[in-house]
């Protein structure tokens, strides 16, 4: 959901910015931002709750023991990337072959 608003959101914007500071703006502007939530993220986000300063122990606690409930309810189904991207490179070539030749035989 995140990547699509930000698309949503950073096409026309990176337009304005584009028809009034130039091309080059856009990379400002989003490279000031990219920054500014790394480092919101480094200083707010952590890998566990028993990392977190900022919560009670309380609320710790019941956060861990419901990922504990969580991950024992879920089996992790793993995919061979390697194996699907080169089914994917595979019928590409193959799409991209055809169009070559047939672009050749009809003289284009």
């Amino acid at each position: 959901m995140g990547i699509q608003l930000g698309n949503i959101i950073a096409f026309p914007v990176s337009g304005v910015i584009c028809q009034y500071l130039g091309w080059s703006w856009v990379f400002y502007t989003f490279g000031v931002g990219g920054t500014i939530w790394f480092i919101f993220w480094t200083l707010y986000a952590f890998d566990k709750p028993s990392n977190n300063p900022r919560i009670s122990q309380k609320e710790r606690l019941y956060i861990e023991n419901s990922l504990r409930n969580e991950l024992t309810r879920k089996k992790v189904i793993y995919i061979n990337v390697k194996f699907c991207l080169s089914l994917e490179f595979t019928f590409l070539n193959n799409r991209m072959g055809n169009i070559i030749l047939h672009i050749v035989s009809a003289g284009l």
